[in-house]
């Protein structure tokens, strides 16, 4: 796979500011740099799954932070973008173990910060305990995004920027009349 390594704060900061300039709210951006973050470190493709929520209007997002917010087990919205609700269940799991199903996969998450993969899945649940079996996640520093995910998510967080114009660099925005360097 074609692609650039990130840092992992590169890949939440990049994810934040996109999440911003494709119009969340500052809190939800920031939710946004914090999966994408932690689905990386954790060996999916975090940028990208951001990205797919942010260009369906950031609805998996949203289900993860009220997830996190206010934990109750049983049936949980189905979500646009199932694994986006995986990082907000390891915050869950710091104050009760906790078991995440979606789909086409389950995840254990331990108090400890453990989490491992049970391969079944099945219908959107999230319940308190934890599940028999399942592999731990491998965990990376420097996580590949994809060229064109990189592009995408550089363009949203390019929305963000101030437009350069004369008031501003007369304001002393960028260097301003005089170009010294």
């Amino acid at each position: 796979m074609a692609g650039v390594k990130l840092s992992l704060g590169e890949v939440e900061g990049l994810c934040k500011k996109a999440a911003r300039g494709a119009g969340l709210p500052w809190g939800l951006a920031e939710e946004a740099g914090f999966a994408a973050r932690w689905l990386s470190a954790h060996g999916f493709d975090g940028a990208g799954l951001v990205l797919a929520d942010l260009e369906t209007g950031g609805q998996s997002l949203s289900l993860g932070v009220a997830l996190a917010d206010a934990p109750e087990a049983g049936t949980i919205p189905a979500a646009e973008v199932p694994l986006l609700l995986a990082p907000f269940a390891a915050l869950v799991a710091r104050r009760q173990p906790c078991t995440l199903t979606l789909p086409d996969e389950r995840f254990n998450f331990a108090a400890d910060g453990a989490v491992s993969h049970v391969s079944t899945g099945g219908a959107f649940s999230f319940a308190f305990g934890l599940t028999d079996g399942g592999n731990p996640l491998s965990r990376t520093t420097r996580p590949t995004v994809s060229e064109a995910t990189l592009q995408r998510l550089t363009e949203l967080a390019a929305r963000t920027y101030a437009p350069a114009t004369e008031a501003s660099r007369l304001a002393g925005a960028g260097a301003g009349l005089s170009d010294n360097d």
